[in-house]
């Protein structure tokens, strides 16, 4: 206990007291002095910075006064008279300036050698100089100034040199000006500072230069040791303090800007603390006042304090006690302490209240949770625990609304999926919009509680009409988690204003979470059935592909066991068509399904799903239906589908295939991610079952492609083993060797090969075997069955699996049919060679006949009948006759021969030949002759088919010397396939034949290989050329047609004329030259040919005659001589073949110049020059070397008299 003497101590009214002087009074004196120090601080800085402020004016007035006097130099140098630099000129406006500037000390100038020129008062030395400022000035041309110092009169002159610069710019002296800085001294000491302080002006080196004692100039006092800043360190605005004769001064300074010059303003201390001192003496006075004041309220109010208190105090022990009904004391203001301690009590007792409430409606609350809770975890359906959590929301917030939101897959509406308040039919349909478009969404879009006091002043997001309708002001709302996403919201609506509580808000965050654990479990659940129906789905797939590996049924079986094992209504399967515009279902599965099969499905169409999925190349999903556009398709309405579900059938190249579909006929939110993950897997060994029944198809189509190519092919198609051992071969390979299949297969390949060419195919098959490079193409014989040896062409190929060599392909081509073409091709090739030989030899030798024969008969001519030379000369005409006759067979059989060819009728000429060849046989040969009435007509020389058969005729005479029979038979033909023809095939169509047979010696094989050869004969020497036959086969080849020989040695020989049969009629010549008369004339005829001796020859002939001629050995020489003609030309005779223009070219040259000009063609070799193949036209006038000069006249005679003969054909 407490002493007696210190009870009032504990009394309310001596704390009290006690706690207003510790915590009132004596906070009040430190918060009193605290503001008398700083008003003193605040004092003492405002007079520093008005000491500051002083030398930073005082500054710019020096600044503005030294700038002003420097203008003032720079201005008296650029002066005229100054420039001038004549001292009698710069002495008279010196001492005007000098007068006009009282400032000024002095002004004077000098040369640019530093000598004084004048100065203001006449003399030469008024002032005194710094040489080497004016040197600087002089030799840089720059303005300098410097201060001179006179330490006995204690004074200090300002020197200001500025060069003077003539009219170049040259630096021709400097002017000086002199201002003694004690007037400056009177301008600062007429600043105002108070008291006693003063200011000066201090050089860079902290000498005094202005100040107002004379004395401290004099002096030379040195101010460096106060503190401020001059020479090298940093000039700035400040100020310092410092004892000076032992008394503390305060100065302010400011630097004078490019002089290095400092102003200084200094006071005392003392005086500058004088109002600071002021204020801290009222400021003490003013704390005792208060002090004093302060106790006695502190007395009166500890009074005041005491009878609430009490009261307090009763109610406190009251409400202790359990009793919260005790009064409270009445004050007259609650802002008072008091007041706020009682109002304070007053919450306090009421909060203490509230909490009991509310503790006992938190029980309630976690009574409910734990009540939904365990209906949770016992199974309770998610629907029916869903209802009992609103319920409870209800009942336990006192509320008239209630709504569990589920968030829809597509995360774009929410839908009222339970409730309790709401109008009948709004729970299950009504849905609103995710974000701001709804409450819930808005939750969802926050990720955490939403707490709306009013919902008609919310701008956040929008009200739905679900809660506008029913009058909705305010709410909360948490979200309902769920296993991978949210499931959507949980809320609890009023219709009251009101604002919902942190325990509000977990109250239903915890019913929330009961459900998002409900739903947790239901979704593991329905993973865990998924799962197991997905793999009964796989297993199912499996077996499916398994059953069979026919395409349709498999589309179908695959279809049907997917649909079964997930449970789906029904399922299409599509096939997309080969131009991708459109798919068709080719298998289904459901009730009514099937009468879609073969439904076509353009993929453009946009109410179809499927196409959809298709062209995105996607699997996808739609639930609901019937609020989607996909619900205008016509299966979909038709099956009456409520969810769908499409999977492509994609391959590993990305071309989709096809698809299937899945539908749900009454779940319309039957489909989710998981189906789609589920459905793409299951498609995966749909496709795959899909593509090795389609390549099971294919290897299948391919082996009765190959058996039907292989046993097809002409070829011997057989397969060996590393061995060579035959391991497969087709029927041609039978027919090849002449052994049946069974006897070959595992025989050694080589064994089908003829012996001397066995051990080199051994040899190769090694090394083909160990990866060496053989030739692919070989040629070989195969040895047949009765040992027959068949040429084949052998091409072999390796057989590779996994890089290994393990066999080799063998195609042998029997060649034996290409074997005798190319025989027959060299044969051709070989008389085509023989032929131009000839006929190149032929050639030359007609030129020279024609110019022996010519001259011969020339010769004949002019002899005498019994000249003894007349002999001589006709056995040189007989001997180039008989040349001529040998060229011209030469060039039959070289068919170089110029034809004149005409439509024929064989039988005709074979009639016309039947009394010259009875002459020509002898009597004991039998001549036969077989005319078809109906016989073809042919185009050809009718001269020539007259020697063609007088040549067969007499062969087959020499060929039956004791007698025989000639047979000559004519026909027509038709061919419908190609024929051979010794070295040549025969073309079919239509062809009229000419047969000469003899019963003769008949020729072995060799000798019909040589026969049409030139000079080959059989015959004894002396007897025949060996030209007969070689002009034959020349005059039947240029034709156009073919000759066939079929002999056999001691039955005689038959030559067969293919010539091809022509559509018209006999055609007939107007004339011939040889009905002309030989006969002279005068007109004029250019010759036109290469060889000179047969153009001198034509020439001679031509002009006996009576002809004019004029000759050309070219053609373009020919042009010239018919440009350069006087009169007109009326026969051009030229040469066929010629170097440069041929003779048709001359020909149609000379057209242009000579329109009626007439032309004959000569010739000995025409080649392809006349344009057809060596033929030429009836009206065409040709004369063929060598030629006689009566032929010649005649010929140029008939074409000279005919009026169209010979003339040139447009």
């Amino acid at each position: 206990m407490p002493s007696s003497r210190f009870r009032i101590l504990h009394t309310l009214q001596a704390q009290v007291l006690l706690a207003l002087v510790f915590v009132g009074i004596f906070p009040l004196g430190l918060v009193g002095l605290g503001v008398a120090t700083l008003d003193r601080d605040a004092l003492e800085e405002q007079s520093v910075r008005e000491l500051t402020g002083l030398a930073r004016g005082l500054a710019g007035q020096l600044e503005v006064y030294f700038d002003g006097l420097l203008n003032t130099s720079r201005a008296i140098a650029s002066l005229p008279n100054i420039v001038s630099m004549s001292p009698s000129a710069q002495t008279g406006v010196l001492g005007e300036l000098f007068v006009h500037y009282p400032h000024l000390a002095g002004v004077g100038t000098f040369d640019r050698f530093g000598q004084p020129l004048a100065s203001s008062d006449g003399s030469h030395a008024p002032m005194p100089t710094q040489p080497e400022a004016l040197f600087q000035t002089l030799s840089r041309g720059k303005q300098t100034w410097t201060v001179a110092h006179d330490v006995n009169r204690g004074q200090a002159t300002l020197l200001i040199y500025t060069p003077i610069r003539d009219n170049a710019r040259l630096v021709v002296g400097a002017v000086g000006v002199a201002v003694d800085l004690r007037d400056l001294s009177t301008v600062v000491g007429k600043v105002s500072i108070g008291g006693g302080g003063q200011a000066f002006v201090i050089d860079a080196s902290g000498r005094a230069l202005l100040h107002p004692e004379r004395a401290v100039l004099q002096m030379g006092y040195d101010y460096a040791m106060i503190g401020v800043p001059t020479g090298g360190r940093p000039a700035s605005t400040g100020t310092v303090r410092y004892q000076l004769d032992g008394e503390s001064r305060i100065a302010g300074y400011a630097p004078i800007s490019d002089t290095g010059w400092t102003v200084v303003v200094e006071r005392p201390e003392m005086e500058v603390l004088i109002p600071a001192r002021r204020s801290w003496n009222l400021a003490l006075a003013g704390l005792g006042t208060t002090t004093v004041l302060a106790l006695i309220t502190a007395v009166l109010l500890t009074r005041a304090l005491t009878r609430p208190v009490r009261k307090l105090a009763t109610a406190t022990q009251a409400f202790a006690a359990g009793d919260a009904s005790a009064p409270l004391p009445q004050l007259a203001s609650d802002a008072s302490e008091l007041g706020m301690l009682v109002s304070a009590f007053a919450g306090m007792r009421q909060a203490v209240a509230e909490r009991e409430r509310r503790l006992k409606t938190s029980a309630c609350q976690h009574e409910a949770v734990a009540t939904l809770g365990q209906q949770g975890l016992i199974g309770t359906d998610l629907s029916t625990l869903m209802h009992e959590a609103v319920t409870l929301i209800l009942q336990t917030l006192g509320v008239e609304y209630c709504a569990v939101f589920e968030l829809h897959p597509d995360g774009k509406t929410l839908r009222l999926r339970a409730g309790m308040g709401w109008q009948d039919g709004d729970v299950g349909c009504v849905t609103v919009g995710a974000g701001t478009h709804s409450p819930a969404g808005y939750t969802l879009l926050c990720n955490e509680a939403l707490i709306v006091e009013d919902f008609r002043a919310e701008t956040r997001f929008c009200i739905p009409p679900l809660l506008r309708d029913h009058g909705v002001v305010s709410g909360a709302s948490v979200i309902i988690y769920g296993l991978d996403r949210p499931f959507g919201t949980l809320g609890a609506y009023t219709t009251r204003r009101r604002r919902f509580g942190a325990d509000d808000v977990h109250f239903l965050q915890a019913i929330a979470n009961v459900l998002g654990t409900a739903l947790e479990r239901k979704e593991a659940e329905e993973a865990l059935a998924a799962e197991a129906t997905f793999l009964r789905a796989q297993t199912a797939v499996a077996q499916a592909a398994m059953s069979t590996l026919d395409p349709h049924l498999l589309e179908t079986r695959l279809l049907e066991a997917i649909g079964q094992a997930q449970g789906y209504a029904y399922g299409h399967l599509w096939r997309v068509i080969e131009d991708e515009s459109a798919a068709i279902v080719r298998a289904c599965f459901g009730q009514g399904a099937e009468r879609f099969l073969g439904f076509r499905q353009p993929l453009h169409d946009p109410h179809s799903l499927t196409a959809l999925a298709i062209r995105r190349r996607q699997p996808m999903f739609m639930n609901r239906l019937t609020t989607s556009p996909f619900n205008l398709h016509p299966i979909a309405r038709a099956l009456g589908a409520q969810a769908l579900l499409v999977v492509p059938l994609v391959q590993r190249t990305g071309q989709v295939t096809g698809a299937l579909l899945f539908a749900d006929v009454e779940n319309p939110d039957r489909f989710s991610e998981r189906d789609l993950a589920q459905g793409t897997v299951l498609t995966g060994q749909v496709l795959q079952a899909l593509e090795n029944s389609e390549l099971f198809s294919k290897v299948q189509r391919l082996q009765e492609q190959y058996r039907v190519l292989t046993e097809s092919l002409h070829d011997a198609v057989y397969t060996v083993d590393a061995e060579g051992r035959i391991t497969f071969g087709n029927p041609a390979l039978e027919r090849l060797t002449g052994y049946p299949l069974q006897d070959l297969l595992g025989r050694v390949s080589t064994e089908l090969y003829a012996p001397d060419q066995a051990w080199a195919l051994v040899d190769r098959h090694i090394r083909a075997i160990s990866g060496a490079a053989v030739p692919a193409v070989l040629e070989a014989e195969i040895l047949r069955k009765g040992g027959l040896r068949i040429p084949v062409e052998v091409s072999v190929a390796n057989l590779v699996v996994d890089g290994r060599i393990i066999g080799r392909v063998e195609v042998a081509r029997d060649i034996a049919e290409r074997k005798h073409l190319e025989e027959q091709l060299r044969q051709a090739q070989k008389m085509e060679a023989i032929g131009r030989l000839a006929g190149g030899i032929a050639h030359e030798f007609n030129n020279l006949l024609m110019v022996i024969s010519g001259h011969g008969e020339m010769l004949l001519r002019g002899l005498r009948i019994r000249d003894p030379l007349r002999q001589t000369a006709a056995a040189i005409q007989r001997a180039a006759d008989r040349a001529s006759s040998l060229t011209r067979q030469l060039l039959a059989f070289s068919r170089r021969q110029v034809l004149q060819p005409k439509i024929v009728d064989l039988n005709a000429v074979v009639t016309e030949m039947g009394t010259i060849l009875r002459r020509l046989i002898s009597e004991d040969i039998q001549l036969v002759v077989y005319l078809e009435p109906a016989l073809g007509y042919v185009h050809a020389d009718p001269g020539q088919l007259e020697q063609v058969i007088l040549n067969l005729a007499i062969n087959a005479r020499d060929a039956m010397p004791h007698g025989g029979v000639l047979t000559i038979e004519t026909a027509n033909i038709d061919l419908l396939e190609p024929c051979d023809c010794q070295s040549m095939t025969i073309p079919p169509g239509r062809y009229v034949t000419l047969v000469v047979r003899d019963t003769g010696y008949g020729m072995d094989a060799e000798t019909r290989s040589h026969i049409f050869e030139p000079f080959f004969t059989t015959k004894v020497p002396g007897i025949g050329t060996g030209l007969g036959l070689a002009t034959v086969y020349g005059i039947i080849t240029q034709s156009g047609g073919y000759v066939h020989v079929d002999s056999v040695p001691g039955e005689g020989t038959t030559f067969t004329l293919y010539l091809p049969q022509v559509e018209a009629a006999v055609e007939t010549s107007e004339f011939t030259p040889s009905d002309v008369k030989t006969s002279r004339g005068s007109e004029t005829v250019l010759v036109v040919e290469d060889e000179e001796a047969v153009r001198e020859l034509v020439q001679n002939i031509l002009r006996t005659a009576g002809y004019t001629v004029l000759a050309a050995p070219t053609g373009e020489e020919a042009l010239r001589i018919c440009v350069q003609a006087d009169g007109a030309i009326d026969l051009l005779l030229t040469d066929v073949v010629m170097p440069g223009l041929s003779g048709p070219d001359i020909a149609r040259h000379m057209r242009s110049l000579h329109s009626t000009i007439k032309v004959v063609y000569m010739s000995g070799y025409a080649a392809d020059a006349l344009g057809h193949h060596g033929k030429i036209d009836l009206d065409m006038a040709f004369l063929q070397k060598p030629f006689s000069p009566d032929t010649l006249l005649r010929t140029v005679r008939a074409i000279l008299d005919a009026p169209s003969w010979g003339r040139l054909s447009r």
